[in-house]
């Protein structure tokens, strides 16, 4: 996910196999090479009322899993619903794998069910083919495809 801070630099919040959950800048990104593990990625923009309650909620969840573990689990992929899976359970957590992550992210400000459990969504997930639907009147734009070249 890119967010934008308060001095207009672009960061990222991701869970990789390497890192685990990590927050870093656009500058360091390009810096440390990052993109040499993506050969492409897509950008889909996120339109949603962007309310200081709701960018402090991002803010909030992003202090809780900063430093978590990438954890996939089979056994959460096979559990569709969840009554426990909200802003609570978060904080219980120990790792997210990356769509996991971004769904969660996503339920902490309204656009996702919480009945339904983060881990539920896949990267195909938030593609425009996937037609995901976003609660709230929160919707996306459309993809721009960003490819990486390897020096």
């Amino acid at each position: 996910m890119i967010l934008k801070n308060v001095k207009s630099e672009l960061l990222f919040i991701e869970a990789t196999s390497n890192q685990g959950v990590a927050i870093y800048s656009w500058k360091t990104f390009i810096k440390h090479k990052c993109y040499q593990y993506y050969e492409k990625t897509v950008y889909r923009p996120l339109i949603f009322a962007r309310t200081y309650e709701r960018l402090l909620q991002i803010q909030e969840f992003q202090k809780k899993v900063i430093g978590m573990k990438y954890k996939l689990n089979p056994l959460r992929l096979l559990q569709k619903y969840s009554d426990n899976d909200s802003v609570r359970f978060v904080a219980e957590k120990n790792g997210f794998f990356c769509s996991e992550l971004i769904a969660a992210i996503f339920k902490v400000i309204g656009l996702l069910p919480r009945h339904i459990r983060s881990s539920q969504y896949l990267p195909g997930s938030f593609s425009a083919e996937s037609n995901l639907e976003l609660q709230n009147g929160a919707e996306f734009g459309n993809e721009h495809l960003i490819e990486f070249t390897k020096n």
